[in-house]
């Protein structure tokens, strides 16, 4: 708050010089700015244990976290290892699977919350439940904007739709604008982390038959694919407009 304070008392100076020159209108959209200022930089959000801030998105005018969920601190580069965040499982709580170090079991979960906290392998299907095939319960769980699912209150996982209007043209673009990392992933199967530094899929909360759709994210860019629930992939929260 006291950057703003700050901030405000030169743009007051700044009004009875702008008054002479009729700059009343710029005066108008430094307030707007100082209020964009105060409600994003410093904002601060305690999720799991962890200090978030956001980012407005200057293409769609979106908010979103500054960083994936499960991340240190917002990213410095691409690679930055502080930033790449958790491998969430598609639809799944945030139960310590999503730890890139956690314990794996191979048996499918017969509910969409497991209690045990361990990465589910699959060789087979590809997904970690053996129930709510369709994802529309998974899918409404994401959706969930009350704090108690993968993102903090008033935030949840965004649809492909909602990345998509993002309208990415390049690695850099996504970087510059919403500091997103190639966190590489967590395969089903294996449970290893692969191409870290290298590449990187941000899930939505769009499912696809029985699978789900993700970003996924290369040095050439971004586009769409439809991937098997069972991946450990990264998760970017958005604010909700409703």
């Amino acid at each position: 708050m006291v950057k703003f304070f700050i901030l405000l008392k030169t743009m007051v100076s700044m009004k009875e010089n702008l008054k002479k020159y009729g700059g009343i209108a710029l005066f108008v959209m430094l307030v707007i700015a100082g209020i964009w200022f105060v409600k994003n930089y410093e904002r601060k959000i305690m999720f799991h244990g962890l200090e978030y801030k956001v980012i407005t998105s200057p293409e769609t005018g979106r908010v979103w976290l500054d960083r994936n969920i499960g991340a240190l601190q917002a990213c410095t580069s691409l690679t930055d290892e502080k930033c790449y965040g958790d491998y969430i499982q598609w639809g799944r709580p945030l139960d310590g699977h999503e730890k890139s170090d956690s314990f794996t079991v191979s048996e499918r979960s017969n509910s969409i919350t497991p209690s045990d906290g361990k990465f589910i392998t699959d060789e087979d299907g590809g997904d970690w439940s053996k129930v709510d095939t369709d994802g529309k319960r998974r899918g409404a769980f994401w959706a969930s904007v009350n704090g108690e699912g993968v993102c903090p209150e008033g935030f949840r996982v965004p649809t492909e739709k909602e990345l998509t209007l993002e309208n990415f043209n390049s690695l850099s673009d996504m970087f510059l604008r919403l500091k997103i990392p190639l966190a590489g992933y967590r395969h089903y199967s294996s449970a290893s982390v692969y191409n870290q530094g290298l590449y990187g899929n941000l899930w939505s909360s769009t499912a696809d038959t029985d699978e789900a759709r993700d970003m996924y994210i290369t040095a050439g860019g971004s586009g769409w694919g439809t991937h098997r629930r069972g991946y450990g992939f990264s998760l970017r929260c958005v604010e909700s407009e409703d």
